[in-house]
């Protein structure tokens, strides 16, 4: 019996190593757009193409649309008439060839027409209104004082504001989600009011999207998954973080592996990884091995507003630790279980691996977890993480930091930030 359990194990081993995931032929990118206007103002978008089919999902109380195509792109012109929300996507053909396996695209469309001048902006960063794009140069000159206020007394500002010392512009912050209406009051030295300015705000939280790998320096097919990322990561570096962990198998002479085996065994263990290369997505496995699908899934999961926001990490280091301090927001969702992640990464290392790759990067160097249950909006987290070997050296480093549901293992947010 004791035999038959060792082959049926060594049998198991040797298929993870030779697993791959499926490689799939994508017929169908997707991509997203965003466009927030006034009544009666215009918005234009143009997208390479071929074999346009009209817009779904026009209303035409909520905005005009027109349409015209060229050999190679189509043109959409919008007009509002009316506040609301469109949803729209049109469906075309990526290459001029008729033939059945060519591939095709679909492109949606978010437009939103608003009473006010439309702002949209994130939690946690900045819009700056200029006065001079609404009002002419002689009445900016009368303005003494100003008065931001919601037009219907809302409890909780969805935005803060600054004025510049001349009142010629202001700066709104994000901060929380939700829309509202405000009005900027302008008065002059006497008090009297000079002109009011009538603000649509959306404020929402970015997504940013978490890819770990599960990878080794010995899988064959591992460089391959590897190279995907490498293109993918930087055209999407503002809402893509990655990670990618070195397991002890198919090479358990790994070194990157045996810098720190216990957390990534422990990480292999979590998720219930069997093979490399695996491609976890927001907490799921991906099962395919195609470049395609991947930015397609990974550009789906960033057009989705975020429910908990993670603000800038504050890092304080000591003789071989690093301490970490952000601010993580729930707002209206009870963070329950939620478990925060906090990872060092380094993003630059060579080594001669024997399946060919000399290049690694995002490799975990070192990470913890705190649960956050008793966590509340706005409390700060604090962690330590061991300092990288090579820091301070000159090598390229990064911190990532993450916030997961373990009953579903979906991960909420994420945030990278470049030390060096």
């Amino acid at each position: 019996m004791r035999y038959y359990s060792i082959l049926f194990l060594s049998l198991l081993l040797l298929w993870s190593c030779e697993w791959t995931p499926d490689e799939i032929s994508v017929q169908a990118e997707t991509s997203f757009s965003r466009l927030n206007i006034a009544v009666g103002d215009t918005a234009e978008v143009s997208i390479e193409g071929y074999d346009f089919m009209p817009l779904s999902g026009i209303d035409t109380s909520i905005a005009q649309v027109v349409e015209s195509n060229s050999v190679d792109s189509a043109f959409f012109q919008f007009i509002g008439k009316s506040a609301g929300q469109l949803d729209l996507s049109t469906t075309y053909r990526l290459s001029p060839s008729a033939g059945e396996s060519d591939q095709t695209a679909i492109h949606h469309l978010k437009l939103s027409v608003s009473d006010g001048i439309p702002v949209m902006i994130n939690v946690g960063e900045t819009f700056k209104l200029d006065l001079s794009d609404y009002f002419d140069a002689s009445l900016i000159d009368q303005i003494d004082s100003l008065s931001f206020t919601c037009d219907d007394m809302c409890a909780l500002p969805i935005v803060n504001y600054e004025a510049d010392v001349l009142n010629t512009s202001i700066s709104l912050t994000g901060n929380q989600p939700g829309s509202h209406l405000f009005q900027l009051l302008l008065f002059d030295v006497h008090g009297i009011q000079l002109a009011p300015l009538l603000l649509d705000c959306d404020v929402s939280i970015a997504k940013v999207v978490l890819g770990e790998l599960f990878t080794n320096s010995g899988c064959v097919n591992c460089p391959q998954a590897n190279e995907y990322l490498d293109a993918i990561y930087p055209d999407r570096a503002s809402d893509f973080a990655l990670v990618r962990y070195h397991v002890s198998w198919t090479d358990p002479r790994d070194p990157m592996n045996l810098y720190n085996p216990q957390e990534v065994r422990d990480r292999v263990i979590y998720y219930g990884i069997f093979a490399a290369p695996s491609l976890m997505l927001d907490g799921s496995l991906i099962g395919s091995l195609d470049e395609n699908d991947w930015r397609t899934r990974i550009e789906l999961a960033a057009s989705v507003n975020a429910s908990v926001y993670i603000s800038p990490v504050d890092v304080e280091e000591s003789t071989d630790s690093l301490f970490l301090g952000y601010d993580l927001n729930s707002f209206d969702i009870d963070p329950g279980e939620l478990i925060t992640w906090a990872l060092v990464l380094e993003d630059s290392i060579h080594y001669e691996a024997s399946n060919g790759e000399e290049h690694h990067r995002q490799v975990m160097r070192d990470m913890a977890s705190q649960e956050a249950s008793d966590v509340e909006s706005g409390t700060e987290i604090a962690v330590s993480l061991k300092k990288p070997d090579n820091y301070g050296t000159g090598v390229p480093m990064s911190l990532l930091v993450f916030v997961q549901d373990p009953s579903t293992k979906a991960v909420l947010q994420a945030r990278k930030q470049v030390i060096f």
